[in-house]
């Protein structure tokens, strides 16, 4: 964890050189165009799946636990966070940029698949089912 960042979005302790901190403070923020939909902001974050023990979203708050809870928005708006950092890094290497690198999850396909899944689940109330995220050392893939 020396020298990591505690990305909310991956809900893991992440090297700097893949996490794109412009998108991140976008996708954390009420200001971002997605925050209306939920596809960035807040989100509702407890510390047992019985919805009790609400916490603050921080990275101070949240890095301190190995598994918490939140909701199906949430869920949804870290799958589209990937997709945004998976098109950005790949416009950079197009562009010629050398030593570009993502978060390892943006770059798996099965990760994509899941994703997907999870974004065509149009019948499944999003408030209802609680989502559990666990904390990662995450790492880099280099793209280009």
């Amino acid at each position: 964890m020396a020298g990591c960042i505690f990305d909310i979005m991956t809900f893991a302790w992440t090297p700097p050189a893949c996490l794109d901190t412009e998108i991140h403070d976008d996708v954390t923020s009420e200001l971002s165009e997605l925050a209306p939909t939920r596809g960035a902001g807040t989100w509702p974050w407890w510390r047992w799946s019985n919805r009790t023990e609400p916490l603050e979203q921080s990275a101070e708050v949240l890095g301190q636990f190995d598994d918490i809870w939140t909701d199906t928005y949430y869920h949804r708006a870290h799958c589209l966070y990937l997709q945004r950092i998976m098109h950005r890094a790949s416009m950079r290497v197009k562009d010629g940029e050398k030593d570009v690198y993502v978060y390892f999850r943006a770059y798996d396909y099965g990760h994509v698949i899941h994703c997907n899944k999870l974004l065509n689940e149009l019948d499944v109330p999003l408030t209802e089912r609680p989502a559990t995220v666990s904390r990662v050392i995450g790492h880099c893939v280099k793209m280009s």
